[in-house]
């Protein structure tokens, strides 16, 4: 089993992503600098390449990522893995911020 280069930070975060001229939701269940997991039932091919939006209390922060596998429940799509590429730095300092937050009340 490979084992992630950075600790996933569980959560239940709201995002918006666009496919085409499509707007998708999902919700963010865990947060690394350079991956994601969304539950979506968005069934989308491997590999495909979007901009994830998240909100922050200052900001939408954009996200370039890239889809790296699906999971699937009784035959439907239920989550996508991401992998972040190029993570900008406000992306970086988000999930940095994030998990002070939660070392400091966990």
């Amino acid at each position: 089993m490979q084992r992630r280069f950075y600790e996933r930070i569980d959560t239940q975060l709201e995002a918006k992503f666009y496919c085409g001229t499509k707007v998708n939701f999902g919700v963010i269940r865990n947060i690394s600098e350079n991956g994601l997991f969304i539950s979506t039932k968005i069934d989308f091919p491997v590999n495909i390449n979007f901009d994830l939006l998240i909100p922050s209390s200052d900001e939408i922060i954009s996200i370039p990522v890239k889809i790296s596998r699906l999971e699937r429940s009784n035959g439907v799509c239920s989550g996508i893995g991401v992998e972040v590429v190029d993570p900008p730095p406000v992306y970086l300092q988000y999930v940095s911020d994030l998990r002070a937050s939660i070392n400091l009340t966990g």
